[in-house]
């Protein structure tokens, strides 16, 4: 993962923030309020945690490997290691 991905796929990324988010802010607020009987559950968080990584290094529908820098386009497909020849 880095920042090239990130930026490339920032509709992923996006909704991975925004979902650590969603899910983070209660549970710390359950954990730093007077009230001794909510705590926080750091498990959700700890899941929140490994579903933004996920959508951090996923690839957008729209985007092609070539745009990720995943595979090279090649001009010529004979010469491909991707081609059926």
């Amino acid at each position: 993962m880095n920042l090239h991905q990130i930026t490339t796929n920032w509709k992923t990324s996006a909704v991975g923030v925004i979902q650590f988010v969603l899910v983070l802010l209660p549970q710390v607020s359950a954990q730093i309020d007077s009230n001794p009987e909510t705590v926080a559950d750091w498990n959700l968080v700890i899941t929140a945690a490994v579903i933004l990584l996920g959508l951090l290094t996923a690839r957008d529908s729209d985007k092609s490997s070539q745009q990720n820098k995943i595979r090279p386009a090649y001009i010529n497909m004979e010469k491909s290691p991707f081609s059926n020849n």
